[in-house]
């Protein structure tokens, strides 16, 4: 009886050894990538976008550019001034790790705003990233898997304009209530 149960535990050893070594054998010839390499989840973002403190227009392009590639990802603005809230989900992909082509962001990266071809600026309002709120910046470090609100404004250049002389009668004579009056101003 002893004898037969050695048999059988031999065999029972003898064929989990066969399934291991035939499984190191699999694990060793797949590419090392393919075992540890983990596709980088997206930064997303949504919020308000404004150009020169008032609500942009709808259908409004947003673009978010990563500093130094020529990776760039856009949305437009919806009839409310936002971007990116559901079902218009907007996010900086990351990069997979398992192709030789770079298709999205690396931790540390930073993204750029633009609003219709111009940098904007940005400046967080919540959200699950590091990153302190209420600060103006021109550019967002990208981190895997956060949610960023952000509001995003197109500075506008603001013109100066003062009168140094007033002009009681025009060379054509007093204007008369109604009348149209033009003025010419020279922007250098």
């Amino acid at each position: 009886m002893r004898i037969n149960r050695w048999v059988w535990n031999s065999k029972v050893l003898r064929r989990a050894f066969s399934i291991a070594t035939l499984l190191a054998l699999v694990l060793a010839l797949l590419p090392p990538w393919s075992v540890f390499a983990i596709p980088q989840m997206g930064h997303y973002f949504y919020g308000d976008v404004t150009m020169g403190g008032v609500q942009a227009p709808a259908g409004t392009t947003l673009t978010a550019k990563i500093k130094g590639t020529t990776l760039e990802f856009s949305t437009v603005v919806d009839s409310n001034g936002h971007f990116g809230y559901s079902p218009n989900d907007f996010s900086v992909p990351g990069d997979d790790p398992d192709t030789p082509e770079r298709e999205g962001a690396h931790a540390g990266d930073l993204i750029e705003f633009y609003i219709a071809g111009q940098l904007a600026r940005v400046k967080k309002i919540g959200g699950t990233d590091p990153l302190p709120s209420g600060v103006w910046r021109y550019d967002y470090p990208w981190y895997s898997g956060e949610t960023t609100v952000l509001q995003v404004d197109l500075e506008l250049p603001t013109i100066g304009l003062s009168v140094e002389k007033v002009v009681t009668e025009p060379a054509s004579g007093p204007a008369t209530v109604g009348e149209t009056v033009a003025f010419q101003v020279t922007v250098a």
